[in-house]
């Protein structure tokens, strides 16, 4: 097994005995602006071979630590936990900005890093340095029956994701779910637009950025992939945007089968989505508005998506379960 030597010096009193046990320690980062993920499990043990301190890589599926071995720690981020735990432990800790000193008062002790997480989307190098420290740092206030307080770690992390930020294990929808969680209302409804025309099974015509969709294009559109769009929408718009959104509020005008005859339901509901401007004018692209300014609702902007494409997806979207 690779050992990777870890050089330090205790720049305080603390006196301990060598450690006799195993003791496990976690640190994970998820910063809820998407910027950045890190989890790393670690596990403080005696070194039997007396030959130094080192840290050893030991992750595998069989850890009882690992909650999904689907998105399991591998070494693609071995020298970021290794730099982060070098860093903790340096006798000259206070020139990295963001790490903060860690008492490791040990000799002939290895720290073997035995489970973590990687995100499809969020995983960042510099967050895994962060996630291998607050580990250091979690195993070494268990053996000391106290927190570390010296000094105080001077980067801001967000610890906390939203409780219903989704975890998307599909990567066509990777590009969707980034433009929303950055706020690109813009780029997020011409994906959108994409996707659907794409999952109808339409040709693409690039000459004039078109699709030609077939007889009923709009039924052949997966449920699940329906419901997984709309659930990035509503997630990130904190429930402004849409498909559901604009399902309840054509209900709320009396709308009931999306039949293109109830003129007075249509006219209210894009009243209502900020679709139909003061002159009665249906709008075009250039007159959405791609911010959470715009009228609830008002995204995903299918009326510049085509002509009787709205008509078509809201058939869709009262016969599905949205």
């Amino acid at each position: 097994m690779q050992r990777y030597p870890l050089t330090h010096k205790s720049k305080n009193s603390i006196s301990l005995s060598q450690i006799q046990t195993p003791v496990v320690g976690e640190g994970k980062v998820i910063r809820i602006d998407g910027n950045g993920y890190g989890h790393v499990i670690i596990q403080l043990e005696p070194n039997f071979d007396g030959d130094g301190c080192f840290m050893l890589w030991s992750v595998t599926e069989n850890s009882t630590l690992n909650d999904d071995t689907n998105y399991l720690l591998t070494t693609r981020f071995l020298a970021d936990v290794y730099q982060g735990l070098c860093e903790a432990i340096a006798e000259d800790s206070n020139k990295f900005a963001s790490i903060k000193y860690v008492p490791f008062p040990y000799e002939n002790t290895n720290i073997r890093i035995i489970g973590g997480s990687e995100h499809s989307i969020d995983s960042r190098p510099y967050s895994y340095r962060i996630a291998a420290y607050l580990a250091l740092e979690q195993a070494m206030s268990k053996i000391l029956g106290l927190e570390l307080q010296e000094p105080r770690l001077k980067l801001k992390i967000e610890v906390d994701s939203p409780p219903d930020e989704p975890i998307i294990e599909n990567p066509k929808y990777h590009h969707l779910q980034m433009s929303l969680r950055q706020k690109n209302w813009r780029v997020a409804d011409d994906l959108t637009r994409r996707m659907i025309f794409e999952l109808s099974g339409g040709e693409y015509y690039s000459p004039d950025d078109t699709y030609w969709l077939s007889l009923n294009w709009a039924m052949k559109i997966p449920g699940a992939d329906l419901q997984e769009i709309d659930r990035l929408w509503t997630t990130y718009s904190r429930g402004h945007f849409g498909l559901s959104i604009q399902k309840q509020i054509f209900l709320e005008c009396g709308g009931q089968l999306g039949d293109r005859s109830e003129q007075q339901v249509w006219e209210c509901f894009g009243d209502c989505v900020g679709w139909r401007l003061s002159n009665q004018r249906w709008i075009w692209l250039e007159d959405a508005k791609f911010d959470l300014s715009a009228p609830k609702g008002h995204l995903p902007c299918l009326e510049w998506w085509g002509q009787g494409i709205k008509h078509d997806i809201m058939k869709l979207l009262l016969s599905s379960n949205l």
